[in-house]
């Protein structure tokens, strides 16, 4: 699973920057735990969708403000109606420019119609877009969307190969899909009896952790768990006091989740 909210718990680490690719669609995300997760590119129709969620939200939202800008003018009167007009102007700019930026700094790269599709944007280390990204791949959208209907970046989505229109490729962001994750990773952990305080994103973090370590030598098992042990001492400090008393990392980490879980099924 990766949830809307994963990568903010996958410590970024500038020598790891950047997704690896694996085959089609499909890019990879590495955190300084060492622990990667495999994210779907968004395909060209399911963005389509997603846009068209948004166009339809944006054109309700206008509607409304329309209506209410006029009602107020016919409360204030007469003499008022310039200055309420002005404010419906720059209402109606701020909705078509600030929409898609507002939606993504609030919603982790999502916004209504991404949330509805199950799509998300990312920056290039799988984190959420920071303000900067989200301004610079909205302010292109208006070159994405000519001649009409997303025609430029429907072209660039289809001819980049990672499916980027010119705003993406611009800010450095990708869009990915989450749909079939999210339900691997609610399958996964359903019947676990998670220690309380854990978010469902911090549980797919561990899972991959313990799924991640069965795979490795010695040295490196050691070394990852030092990682997720002190994560785990800066996140949870009551839960990591369960690890106290052992001097390997791996064994403390163990410790920290026995007798609630089996480690070493994680998958």
């Amino acid at each position: 699973m990766t949830g809307v909210r994963l990568s903010r718990l996958l410590r970024y680490d500038p020598a790891m920057a950047g997704p690896s690719w694996h085959g089609a669609g499909q890019a990879e995300f590495r955190g300084a735990l060492d622990v990667s997760v495999d994210l779907p590119l968004a395909s060209l129709g399911s963005r389509g969708l997603a846009a068209l969620a948004d166009l339809l939200i944006i054109v309700a939202m206008a509607i409304a403000l329309v209506f209410g800008f006029f009602s107020l003018a016919s409360v204030l009167g007469e003499e008022a109606s310039p200055w309420v007009f002005a404010g419906l102007l720059v209402a109606i700019f701020l909705l078509n420019w600030g929409f898609f930026v507002i939606c993504e700094q609030l919603m982790e790269g999502g916004s209504p119609g991404k949330r509805l599709l199950r799509l998300r944007v990312v920056s290039q280390d799988g984190r959420a877009p920071g303000l900067l990204a989200s301004l610079i791949r909205n302010l292109l959208r208006n070159v994405d969307i000519l001649p009409s209907g997303y025609g430029i970046g429907a072209v660039s989505i289809l001819a980049t190969g990672t499916s980027q229109r010119l705003g993406d490729l611009a800010a450095g962001t990708l869009v990915v899909a989450e749909a079939a994750s999210a339900a691997r990773g609610a399958s996964a952990t359903a019947s676990r009896d998670w220690p309380s305080g854990l978010d469902q994103d911090e549980i797919t973090l561990i899972e991959l952790y313990f799924a991640r370590l069965a795979d490795l030598p010695e040295p490196a098992r050691e070394g990852l768990a030092s990682k997720m042990r002190t994560w785990l001492e800066l996140t949870h400090p009551d839960l990591a006091r369960r690890g106290r008393g052992e001097a390997s990392a791996e064994q403390a980490v163990r410790k920290m989740f026995a007798g609630e879980v089996e480690p070493g099924a994680a998958s």
